[in-house]
C-alpha cells in the first residue's frame, strides 16, 4: 500500500497573493505576482525489518517552503512528524522532513518525503 500525505503551511505565501478587493481601471491595476510552485522529492529510506526512519528534503536557495508531506510504501508505519524545518533556530524553514517508526515484524517499508517550494 502507498499513500501521499501533504499539508501547505505558510501563511506568508496566502498573505502574498491576496489582492486588495477595489475596483480598479486597466491603467492603474497593480501588476500581477506569479508564483511558482515545484514539488522536489527526496531520497527514499528504505527498512527491511523495522525501525527509526527519517527523510529530509531542502528547497533550492532563493524559493520559499509552502508545503510538503511524505509517502509510505508498507504498512504499520507509524508517524512521528511531518514538518517544515529551519537551518537556523527561529529562521525561515528550508525544507521538509518526516520521520516514524516501523515495527519490526512488517517486512520492507520504504519513505519518501516531498517538499512544495515557490518561486
Amino acid at each position: 500500500m502507498s499513500t501521499w500525505r501533504f499539508l501547505a503551511v505558510t501563511g506568508a505565501t496566502v498573505a502574498a497573493c491576496t489582492a486588495p478587493l477595489a475596483t480598479t481601471t486597466a491603467a492603474a491595476a497593480p501588476a500581477a505576482t506569479r508564483i511558482v510552485t515545484t514539488m522536489y522529492f527526496g531520497n527514499t529510506v528504505v527498512t527491511e525489518d523495522g525501525g527509526y526512519m527519517l527523510s529530509q528534503v531542502l528547497c533550492p536557495r532563493g524559493t520559499v517552503v509552502t508545503g510538503g508531506g511524505f509517502r509510505i510504501e508498507g504498512v504499520g508505519f507509524l508517524v512521528e512528524n511531518s514538518t517544515p524545518f529551519n537551518a537556523v533556530d527561529g529562521g525561515p524553514a528550508v525544507g521538509w522532513s518526516a520521520d516514524g517508526v516501523e515495527p519490526p515484524g512488517n517486512g520492507r517499508t520504504a519513505l519518501t518525503v516531498v517538499v512544495m517550494c515557490a518561486s
